[in-house]
């Protein structure tokens, strides 16, 4: 069950870290975010102290963060924020989601 649950969600979200960046909530979020670009220590911390657009996201803050901060300084393609290292992120982050939904339903259904 566990290698079908993995295998359907790459086979849903596989071409996500091809895309760019959206225009919906993306710029506002993290190409024109002031705390991110460029990234840097502050800018992290900026998310722990205050809200950003209403929102306070201290650990999605800091995780944008350090991928700016990869994307800018570590990755090969260095123009800017590199989107496929955002969505990559995000496609690892739903993979986990779905394994611990299953462990939790499995702890609760028996």
């Amino acid at each position: 069950i566990v290698i079908l649950l993995i295998a359907s969600t790459l086979a849903v979200f596989y071409p996500v870290p091809d895309y760019g960046f959206v225009k919906w909530d993306d710029p506002k979020f993290v190409g024109e975010n002031p705390h991110l670009n460029p990234p840097s220590m502050e800018g992290a911390l900026y998310f722990w102290k205050k809200q950003y657009e209403g929102l306070y996201i201290p650990v999605t803050g800091t995780l944008w963060s350090a991928l700016a901060f990869f994307s800018m300084h570590v990755s090969p393609v260095s123009k800017g924020l590199n989107p496929a290292l955002f969505h990559s992120a995000n496609l690892l982050i739903h993979l986990i989601s779905v394994l611990l939904v299953f462990s939790i339903l499995r702890i609760v259904l028996g």
